[in-house]
């Protein structure tokens, strides 16, 4: 048996093995793109990974090796996508972010910091993802960059709609981005609710803080939630 085809048999084996315990715990368990194996497929904007469920979107948001590089990566969402059952992910704390940012601070001092950036461009093709929560505490001395994606860079969303949104933010939230770098953001809205605790700095619909990137043609209806007295909103609508 040659190393490709053990490597093949393996995914397959993974892939079944994910679809009974999915089965039996009736939580949705993350799963690669259908065309994940499929010759060239992510390397270009005519052949991206195709985002058709819940299953794949759980699978990019917990699978660092899928957040691009060095060479290009796509991906393009091929349905509406329900994501209710989210509230329930991670013993409540819900989707885990794309590229999750958190340091630890201890008496006003960072002592332990994972920056992880999405590099990638991903299409929503003008699908919708609904009733996403991301609901993730602070924990002890634990700080999160929290959005949909959590922290982007020299990254292209297009197209992506984020309904009945429900997120708990923290420092730095946005509904569809945290920190966005060297980026390009447009044709994308957000709608739901942000609740923020008393820590939090930059807050927005679409994005808690953004460095050279452009955004066009993108709003968000999202509530803002916080008792915060000197915090910054962001983005509530771009022409």
């Amino acid at each position: 048996m040659n190393v490709c085809r053990f490597f093949m048999l393996t995914m397959v084996l993974i892939i079944l093995t994910l679809l009974v315990f999915n089965y039996l715990s009736g939580e949705t368990l993350p799963l690669p793109p259908d065309n994940y194996l499929a010759p060239g497929a992510g390397f270009s904007s005519d052949n991206p990974y195709l985002i058709n469920n819940l299953a794949h979107l759980r699978w990019l948001s917990e699978t660092p090796e899928a957040w691009g590089g060095d060479l290009p990566v796509y991906f393009q969402q091929t349905a509406d996508i329900d994501a209710d059952e989210t509230k329930e992910w991670n013993q409540g704390d819900g989707f885990i972010p794309i590229a999750l940012n958190s340091k630890e601070i201890v008496d006003g001092i960072i002592v332990s910091e994972s920056s992880p950036v999405f590099s990638a461009n991903f299409d929503g093709n003008g699908f919708s993802v609904f009733n996403l929560s991301i609901n993730i505490q602070q924990k002890e001395n634990l700080h999160h960059v929290v959005g949909f994606f959590s922290h982007i860079t020299a990254s292209n969303l297009l197209n992506i709609h984020l309904v009945n949104l429900q997120v708990y933010g923290q420092e730095v939230t946005g509904g569809l981005v945290g920190i966005a770098e060297n980026s390009t953001i447009e044709f994308s809205s957000t709608n739901g609710k942000i609740i923020t605790n008393n820590l939090v700095r930059q807050v927005g619909g679409i994005m808690g803080m953004m460095s050279n990137t452009k955004l066009e043609k993108s709003f968000s209806s999202v509530l803002i939630s916080t008792n915060h007295q000197n915090l910054i909103t962001n983005n509530s609508e771009i022409a």
